[in-house]
């Protein structure tokens, strides 16, 4: 996955004759907006949804699909989110306690 610059960074405005408001209203933001607010479809049964809401946009990119990915990282970061659950267990940390935090029941 990469950011395709002929979307994500041509707006084709600049500073001299676009409004803040016309550059925070153009195609781009209004879909990186969109973005923020929706899970990824491979997400939607993952139980670290919650923890890591799809990873970051920049992560997520793909021409594609655009920004309906999840991260790039993702299988790293659910192994890094399993070791930490285990080494709460392993801490004592009550395996219900730690469900509440993922809202999970």
């Amino acid at each position: 996955m990469y950011t395709d610059p002929e979307t994500v960074t041509n707006t084709q405005k600049n500073i001299n004759d676009t409004s803040l408001k016309e550059f925070l209203t153009s195609d781009i933001f209004q879909e990186l907006e969109k973005a923020q607010t929706i899970m990824p479809e491979k997400c939607s049964n993952c139980c670290w949804e919650r923890v890591c809401g799809g990873g970051h946009l920049i992560d997520r990119f793909s021409i594609a699909n655009r920004f309906n990915n999840p991260s790039a990282y993702c299988s790293v970061m659910m192994k890094i989110y399993a070791h930490m659950t285990k080494y709460l267990l392993a801490s004592g940390i009550p395996e219900s306690k730690i469900q509440n935090s993922l809202h999970l029941v």
